[in-house]
């Protein structure tokens, strides 16, 4: 009975036609070099809105960073640059949602603009993700978390600002403490824009070093710079005058610290950096780190540059079945300090920014399916130029 059965759907049609569609299954994807498991490989085209110009100091090494990972994963990648310009923002999204109809839009809270995109998202029907600034708290609370009220708003990756701020207030007060152990660390704060979520969070950890160093660190004053660095110079030069005892500047980021030494000789010329006056900032922008080599400023927190890199491996994931929601669709990334303890290694590996050698896809679950959790961390990039 058994061997009437074989021999009778052997001869049928069906069989044969079944047969066939396998074989030719196989002979195309030994053709064309693709394995059958990446046949629904997805690539999503990425539109990225960048704050400043192609060449800024911080949003260059953002773009350059990302656009390797695109390239590893196939993503295609187009970027809007909106000069500093509120209006511009929106006008990018719509353009990449109405004429580019990308697959999602990466975008910062910059100028206070994010919320009206994410609500626009549903509108035009085009995904935003959000990072490295993002809703201020009281947004925030109306907005609700990724997901949750706009569907097509599909996470964050932020940076902890806040930490920032606090290591670099810390490092600045340690570096003058041993410096000159007897005298009180004075600190006066110069911080970016005084909306910004980012200025707001770090200036919170400024004052949350504070509290570790009540009885040997002082603050005076903070001002808002807007992130420009003859602006920094002046208010800083302003703040002199009124506190002279002053032995530490912090700044928000890399170039309002930059702007404060190249002020130096005409705020006061008996002010020596790294020995009776102590300044850092925030992004690790080349010139930062060149400062910091130089034993001009005492210290540079970043890292951050790289979030952009990240945001888009989980978009692929995402497009690609596997959900970052399953870890958290609100993610944070923590920044590192660079002195001049570690500046030799890391300008050993990055000052060339020689992207190219680094595997982004090993970062990707899809990629990686023993990948239990993302883990975009420094010393897992410096291990790919080690290879």
């Amino acid at each position: 009975m058994i061997d009437y059965l074989l021999k009778y759907i052997i001869s049928s049609p069906l069989y044969i036609f079944l047969l066939e569609a396998i074989v030719f299954f196989f002979l195309f994807f030994t053709f064309f070099n693709v394995s059958p498991l990446r046949a629904a490989h997805i690539t999503p085209s990425v539109v990225f809105i960048s704050f400043r110009t192609p060449d800024d100091a911080f949003w260059g090494p953002v773009e350059n960073f990302m656009r390797a990972a695109c390239n590893d994963l196939g993503m295609p990648l187009k970027v809007y640059y909106a000069h500093s310009k509120r209006e511009n923002i929106v006008k990018y999204y719509l353009q990449a949602a109405r004429d580019d109809h990308a697959d999602v839009v990466l975008i910062g809270n910059f100028r206070k603009t994010a919320h009206h995109i994410i609500k626009r998202s549903s509108q035009e029907k085009t995904p935003v993700f959000l990072f490295n600034a993002g809703l201020s708290v009281d947004v925030a609370s109306q907005m609700g978390p990724p997901r949750k009220n706009y569907p097509l708003w599909l996470g964050e990756l932020l940076p902890d600002d806040e930490q920032a701020g606090y290591v670099l207030a810390k490092t600045l007060i340690e570096a003058a403490r041993t410096q000159n152990p007897h005298r009180k660390a004075t600190i006066v704060g110069i911080s970016g824009i005084n909306v910004s979520p980012a200025s707001v969070a770090r200036n919170k950890g400024l004052k949350r070093a504070l509290f570790e160093y009540a009885g040997s660190a002082v603050l005076k004053q903070i001002v808002h710079a807007n992130w420009e660095p003859d602006l920094a110079a002046q208010h800083f030069s302003t703040l002199y005058k009124r506190y002279p005892q002053v032995n530490i500047a912090w700044a928000a980021s890399d170039l309002m610290s930059i702007g404060i030494i190249n002020a130096l000789p005409s705020v006061n010329p008996s002010l020596k950096p790294n020995k009776n006056f102590f300044t850092g900032g925030i992004d690790w922008a080349k010139q930062g780190l060149t400062y910091v080599q130089q034993g001009k400023m005492t210290a540079s927190i970043g890292g951050h540059f790289m979030d952009g890199a990240w945001s888009v491996i989980l978009l692929h994931d995402y497009f690609n079945g596997i959900d970052f929601a399953d870890e958290h669709v609100s993610m944070r990334s923590q920044m590192n300090v660079i002195t001049t303890e570690n500046i030799g290694a890391y300008l050993h590996h990055f000052s060339g920014q020689q992207w190219d050698k680094i595997d982004f896809t090993i970062f990707s679950k899809y990629y990686n399916t023993d990948l239990q959790q993302y883990s975009f961390t420094l010393n897992e990039v410096m291990k790919q130029f080690s290879h």
